[in-house]
């Protein structure tokens, strides 16, 4: 990108500075035409345009461009004479027409992001996305190509108009071929729907996981991928967002997205007999109104929070959840899930967790903060950020034994609240700032990308490999150095796998460390009683509770300087209660709870239904 074009994108970062960019430039550019120096108004609105055709995310629209054109006309009428000034305002009314039609397509048509598309799936296909033309043809070069005509319009009305109408050819052969690959790709979505239709029948599927939500949610299916890879059963995605497929790393289960409701319905998805659901969204109705196939509910973590027990669950056959703990969260919460309806089958997520490792002599001990967001609303708030983090930070770097502390915010922390963004900050600058002193780097972890990731067969290669290089860049940290870990930049295991301790609040993050043995506190953002506490979020009986305070930190710093854990007997018990037996592997338990369910599915096999739209 040359510098010009980056200074621009940087103005235009973000929709204030773009709106005062644009004021300004269009501002000089009307004094120019009063002051009669059109060469500076031309130059002005050039800028203008280039600065909101290169806005990010997106462009201010027609009613920019309106507004410069008019600048533009009023500010050179005068000197254009009547031919000319007819031209450029024809030119004028072509670009503006265009722009506005593209708009009112592309809103429409929404890049063709409601059509289906599949992945992984022979003979299926997919209908492509198609984005709107390139703001640099549509509308920067044509309006550019109009500015400089103005300047040539006084003089030498032939090349003014041969400028203007190239410009315009641009723009308008840009919108052209826009327009053809529209209509191409928008006439494969039958094609597509009729090919799937026959996959269906001819090759159905036992098990679909179901997947209603966007591409913020990308997690909740990956983390059930090895799990599905490892089916004796032959299992197939069906997702209702094409950017949360774009997001899917490489999985050897098959994809099929349908973001349309009624394309979705007119499939055959009574061929299944098993249908898996992550999380509890409108349109799982979809796929629960399909006659035949069961569902069970699997969702994405296990943990005590109140969304763990969510009333939605009683529209599943089944409630399949780790271990007793989840059966008793939705008793007590009594929200109506039958009895009989839960079904035990692990976490096969903590695989690959591992117990303590033998620390070298003279390492720091290695304290994980993991601390949950701030929730849709107060009564899920189990936050510790801003409660516990800065005296929680402060108190294990001024300890009595050398900690390593490795944060790990959740990704939607501060979202909300305030408070949580402000402690958050404070969190990161307290790591950065013992870094600073000890003269070591930033606390941020760098991003790196992996280029074995996609070369990667499978998802669940693909997750041992991302597991092991996360431990990798963990210790290639020097020691005592703190860590910052963003967001999706390292995996969740490999932070436990590093961690000699964990700090987390109410969250799946104490439920899966569990499985290592080691030891772990989990702050209570309200400061209640302790027992009262256990006994209302069952999984802090494995943890010592902190509450808020200056002193937040000390019994956890207890445990670390070698005093009695209170929590270690019961941790074992406590383990077993919300990850079940561990006699027989988590997957074989969710591959038989897979078959079991199978076979209370119909067996009878209707007939191929037609496409809507297809004569039946």
């Amino acid at each position: 990108m040359t510098a010009p074009a980056a200074s621009i994108r940087r103005l235009g970062a973000g929709p204030a500075g773009a709106v005062a960019g644009q004021l300004l430039l269009v501002g000089v550019a009307v004094v120019a035409g009063l002051l009669g120096t059109p060469e500076l108004g031309s130059a002005a609105l050039a800028g203008a345009a280039a600065l909101d055709a290169l806005r990010r995310p997106e462009p201010a629209g027609p009613g920019w461009l309106s507004l410069r054109l008019l600048v533009f006309v009023a500010g050179g009428a005068a000197s254009w004479g009547h031919a000319g000034t007819a031209w450029v305002a024809v030119t004028a009314a072509v670009l503006l027409l265009a722009s506005m039609a593209v708009d009112l397509v592309d809103g429409r048509a929404e890049g063709l992001e409601r059509h289906p598309t599949s992945r992984g799936l022979p003979g299926v296909g997919g209908v492509a996305t198609v984005p709107r033309p390139a703001r640099v043809w549509l509308p920067l070069v044509p309006e550019l190509a109009l500015y400089v005509s103005g300047l040539l319009l006084a003089d030498h009305l032939g090349p003014a108009v041969l400028v203007m109408a190239l410009g315009s050819a641009v723009g308008l052969l840009a919108v052209l071929r826009w327009g053809l690959t529209l209509r191409r790709e928008r006439g494969r979505s039958r094609q597509v729907l009729a090919a799937a239709r026959r996959h269906l029948v001819q090759e159905p599927p036992t098990v679909l996981l179901y997947a209603g939500a966007g591409s913020e949610s990308v997690h909740e299916v990956v983390t059930w991928l090895p799990t599905l890879e490892q089916l004796p059963q032959p299992a197939m995605l069906v997702l209702r967002n094409r950017a949360l497929l774009d997001k899917l790393p490489p999985t050897t289960v098959p994809a099929l997205c349908v973001p349309g409701a009624t394309d979705l319905l007119s499939l055959p998805m009574e061929r299944a007999q098993v249908a898996l659901f992550v999380a509890n969204v409108g349109n799982n109705i979809h796929m629960l109104r399909v006659p035949g196939v069961r569902s069970a509910f699997i969702g994405h973590g296990d943990s005590d929070k109140n969304a763990s027990a969510n009333p939605f669950a009683k529209a599943y056959d089944e409630v399949w959840v780790a271990g007793p703990a989840g059966r008793d969260r939705y008793l007590r919460a009594d929200v109506g899930v039958r009895p009989d309806a839960f079904v035990e089958v692990g976490r096969p997520q903590v695989a690959l967790v591992r117990p303590a490792d033998d620390r070298s002599p003279g390492q720091p001990v290695t304290v994980l903060y993991a601390p949950t967001w701030e929730g849709w609303n107060a009564e899920q708030d189990y936050s510790s950020v801003a409660t516990h983090g800065p005296a929680l930070v402060r108190a294990l770097l001024g300890g009595p034994v050398p900690v390593r502390l490795v944060y790990r915010p959740h990704p939607y922390a501060g979202r909300r609240s305030g408070a949580v963004h402000a402690a958050h900050r404070q969190v990161v600058a307290l790591l950065d700032e013992a870094n600073e002193r000890a003269g070591l780097g930033p606390a941020l972890l760098p991003e790196s990308v992996d280029p074995e990731r996609a070369a990667q067969p499978s998802a669940a290669a693909a997750e041992r490999a991302e597991v092991a290089r996360g431990e990798q860049l963990l210790a290639a940290v020097p020691a005592g150095a703190h860590v910052v870990v963003p967001p999706g930049r390292l995996p969740l295991i490999s932070c436990l796998n590093a961690a000699d301790a964990l700090v987390t609040d109410v969250s799946s993050v104490l439920t899966d460390f569990l499985a290592s043995g080691k030891p772990a506190a989990v702050c209570d953002p309200r400061g209640g009683d302790p027992e009262e506490f256990v006994a209302r979020f069952p999984a802090a009986g494995a943890a010592v509770v902190l509450p808020p305070g200056a002193d937040a930190a000390r019994p956890l710093l207890d445990v670390l300087t070698g005093g009695p854990d209170p929590a270690a007997q019961r941790r074992a018990a406590v383990r077993a209660h919300l990850l079940g037996r561990d006699d027989v592997p988590a997957t074989d338990r969710f591959a038989a709870a897979v078959e079991a369910l199978a076979l209370r599915a119909h067996r009878r096999q209707p007939e191929p239904r037609a496409t809507v739209g297809e004569p039946t």
